[in-house]
């Protein structure tokens, strides 16, 4: 049997239909193949196109996987970049810590969870940052492995956002609470509940300002410390001390006399010579005296002429020797321990009754000079004249002459004198310059 040959570039015409008068003959070009053949022709055209189809598809989508496998290497390689950029630090995400002050561990331990392919702490970037949900703070890691010492630190850097107030309730106004009552919330803001915005703590000396021992002083129109507190000036668990009589220094020395201690100066009382006593002019310093020689019926105030002060060998500051909530020495007390272990008190340096001065000239060392005592000169010279007439006196020191009244009554071998200091000296309770008293605190806790 003949096969049918298939053209490579067929044309199909329409399918032959045999008719009625068709003669049956067979072969290439018989009419009884000629349907048959259209048939095929179709049919082998057909499949050849669908295998020339399939490898063509098939070569796409081996190329199409070829792509889609060089994709996903991509994808891989810069999965491995991200993660290892990541690994070495930069912004981590935000954590609610429930603190404000979250621990080194914790914030170590928090970085470590966000960095998936690494272990060791140290292989985190100086710089890498992590914010605290819990008050907006933004906390920096300092890590620096090549300095000396190294350093591993995570710092508060602060806050990275400003919160804008809104309106609720009120008719409107800005609603807030109250500072805490323990300063904590100082130097932020906040918003009373008739809406005005304000900064905690703003005109409000910090704890650092008025340290323990600091001075304080009160003129009569001034607040007291306790008044400075309730108004928020002075820190709120400070406790505050009278110090006009209170030690600001102590005068030392190695040893002291025998029977330094035997007796306090009492005005209108016998002294021994060479009889040392304690005195002490009420608000002023205690010091000791000797007596030059016998003194019959003391003076209400003790008399420098008849006495000589016990000089101290040193004067030391009294913050050096004690804390300031103690109580102030006393005369006699013997130092223990330190740099002046074993030496005595001999005199107590106050600030009461005195002017303050500025160091320098005749004044006492700033440190170390003790108190400047009073400096007495003498009237010296001689009767220049004696005259009766206008009932004057003449004394003549150096070039200059002054006069000092008679009294009403003289003779030519004697005359009373009076003398009135008011004429050239200033007058007042002391006499001295007219002061202002002011009181002097500390800071003792």
């Amino acid at each position: 049997m003949a096969t049918i040959q298939i053209p490579a570039n067929p044309e199909f015409p329409d399918v032959y239909q045999w008719d009625y008068e068709d003669d049956v003959i067979g072969g290439d070009n018989g009419i009884a193949t000629r349907p048959i053949r259209e048939l095929t022709e179709r049919s082998a055209y057909l499949k050849i196109k669908t295998e020339q189809e399939t490898a063509q598809r098939k070569e796409q989508v081996s190329l199409l996987n070829i792509k889609v496998n060089k994709n996903e290497e991509d994808i891989q390689a810069h999965t491995v970049a991200i993660s290892n950029l990541k690994g070495r630090g930069g912004y981590l995400t935000a954590n609610d810590f429930e603190t404000d002050n979250p621990t080194q561990e914790e914030l170590t331990d928090y970085a470590l969870a966000q960095i998936t392919n690494i272990n060791d702490a140290l292989e985190i970037w100086d710089g890498t940052r992590v914010k605290n949900l819990f008050d907006g703070h933004v906390w920096v890691l300092n890590n620096t492995q090549n300095t000396d010492p190294p350093i591993f630190e995570w710092c508060d850097n602060g806050s990275d956002s400003v919160d804008i107030a809104s309106n609720t309730g009120l008719l409107g106004l800005v609603t807030g609470e109250e500072e805490a009552p323990d300063s904590s919330t100082d130097g932020m803001i906040t918003v009373d509940r008739y809406g005005k915005m304000r900064v905690i703590g703003f005109g409000r000396q910090k704890e650092s300002h008025y340290p323990i021992g600091i001075r304080y002083t009160q003129y009569p129109n001034d607040y007291s410390p306790n008044e400075l507190k309730a108004k928020g000036v002075f820190p709120a668990n400070s406790h505050w001390e009278l110090w006009n009589h209170r030690a600001e220094q102590y005068g030392l020395a190695p040893q002291l006399p025998s029977n330094a201690l035997n007796s306090i100066y009492t005005p209108g009382s016998n002294y021994a010579a060479n009889t040392y006593v304690r005195y002490h002019l009420d608000g002023d310093d205690y010091t000791l005296f000797k007596a030059k020689a016998a003194v019959t019926n003391a003076a209400q105030q003790i008399e420098p002429v008849l006495w000589d002060k016990f000089q101290p060998e040193i004067f030391v500051p009294r913050r050096f020797l004690q804390e300031w909530i103690d109580g102030d020495f006393a005369i006699g007390h013997q130092i223990e321990g330190g740099e002046y272990d074993g030496m005595y008190v001999a005199e107590i340096n106050v600030c009461g009754g005195k002017f303050p001065s500025f160091a320098g000239g005749n004044r006492p060392p700033f440190i170390d000079g003790g108190t400047a005592g009073d400096m007495i000169r003498n009237f010296t010279g001689y009767f220049y004249t004696w005259s009766t007439a206008g009932g004057k006196l003449f004394i003549k020191q150096a070039t200059d002459e002054f006069i000092v009244p008679l009294g009403d009554s003289y003779n030519a071998n004697r005359g009373p004198v009076q003398f009135n200091p008011s004429m050239v000296v200033p007058t007042g309770p002391e006499n001295s310059d007219r002061t202002f008293s002011t009181l002097t605190w500390r800071r003792v806790a």
